[in-house]
């Protein structure tokens, strides 16, 4: 019998001999449905697809019933972004940007790679969550928007954090 894999999908790996764990996440006609539904500009839709994937990555290491989001508010063309993370599994995304700003603007050679700076600026990257049931109380982790990606200002947060 023939195992495939979904598109969508969270994998937790643990490599024993470095000390390492993590998280793979494939996120395929989920993202695809979730960014259909806006018309974002390819930068914009880039930056909701990093933080979707992010969001589920970080909520899918915790173990908790609720929700987790990840918001990110800056004084660039995308002044807000948000992505959240609903157990079981359902993921939203939304980005608030001007378009009059965006026009113009090029990724450069570092594409993706650099686009946080360019399309955020300067602001911050807050993790929330948002647990359910009575004595559940809510947390909030916030850390300077810094780095070239979403996921480099997520490691400094754990650095600061830690």
């Amino acid at each position: 019998m023939t195992q495939t894999l979904s598109d969508d999908l969270t994998l937790p790996f643990q490599i024993e001999q470095c000390d390492t764990r993590g998280r793979l996440v494939r996120l395929g006609p989920a993202l695809d449905r979730l960014l259909s539904r806006h018309a974002y500009p390819e930068p914009v839709a880039q930056l909701v697809a990093e933080a979707v994937v992010l969001a589920a990555t970080m909520a899918t290491a915790l173990k908790f019933d609720g929700t987790f989001t990840v918001q990110a508010k800056g004084d660039g063309p995308v002044s807000l972004l948000v992505a959240d993370c609903r157990t079981p599994g359902h993921l939203r995304g939304y980005a608030s940007f001007d378009a009059g700003r965006l026009d113009g603007l090029e990724l450069g050679p570092g594409g993706i790679e650099s686009i946080v700076p360019l399309l955020l600026g300067k602001g911050y990257l807050a993790f929330t969550i948002d647990p359910e049931g009575p004595d559940m109380e809510r947390y909030q982790g916030i850390v300077e928007l810094s780095g070239p990606t979403l996921a480099e200002a997520a490691h400094l947060y754990f650095a600061q954090s830690e």
